[in-house]
């Protein structure tokens, strides 16, 4: 930590620029202690957006030909227009579909790759579950704590944000929703829910952690 601080400091005073990376903004490094993060939010704070599908079309292209595969471009625009997911999502479908190919033995059709990442689609498809979990890990509480009909400060945000999510990628009904956050009433989730809304308009770290969270989700 000490050397870590003291390499910011010194690079800064030198006048030399430092980029850093991270799947949630400063103030939500809650393990790092106060003057590394306060280091790290004096600077400049960007909020990543998902990619395109153009895009998408380019990372998926240029994945494909790191692994020396040969893909046609109708293969390339119906991955980019179906799968919107993170980046991370979209290398694992360029070696999904490298495996595809080596056991075919020949190019796929667009029809047979449909239906293969229909079928997985339908397998991943988000659930209140997935979600539930999911947010926890990315906010370091227990799964439990978003169901609890406990108002904990640490659990309330979370929960907002699966309740938000929830809404936005199953097709449950916000009674439904509410009955497995703890039992709550559809207005309570109708509240988190444009609550969560009216934050991604101004908080960038919020808005990129939601952001985040639905590309791994969807």
């Amino acid at each position: 930590e000490e050397t870590f601080v003291h390499l910011i400091d010194r690079r800064l005073a030198r006048g030399q620029q430092l980029v850093f990376t991270a799947l949630v903004g400063p103030a939500q490094l809650s393990h790092l202690p106060t003057r590394v993060t306060s280091r790290l939010g004096s600077g400049l704070v960007v909020g990543l957006g998902a990619l395109s599908p153009e895009g998408r079309r380019t990372f998926l292209q240029e994945c494909a030909k790191r692994r020396g595969l040969q893909v046609e471009e109708e293969i390339l625009a119906w991955l980019a227009e179906h799968l919107t997911g993170s980046a991370r999502q979209l290398q694992g479908a360029v070696a999904r579909l490298a495996e595809l190919i080596r056991l075919a033995g020949r190019t796929l059709s667009v029809q047979t790759l449909a239906e293969h990442f229909r079928v997985e689609e339908a397998a991943n498809r988000p659930t209140v579950e997935r979600i539930v979990q999911r947010v926890g890990h990315y906010f370091q509480i227990e799964p439990q704590q978003l169901q609890a009909r406990s108002r904990r400060r640490g659990a309330l945000l979370p929960r907002q944000i699966g309740m938000y999510l929830a809404r936005q990628l199953t097709e449950l009904s916000l009674q439904q929703i509410g009955a497995y956050f703890g039992g709550r009433d559809h207005s309570t989730v109708l509240h988190a829910c444009r609550k969560v809304e009216r934050a991604l308009a101004h908080d960038v770290h919020l808005s990129g952690a939601v952001r985040q969270l639905h590309a791994d989700l969807a």
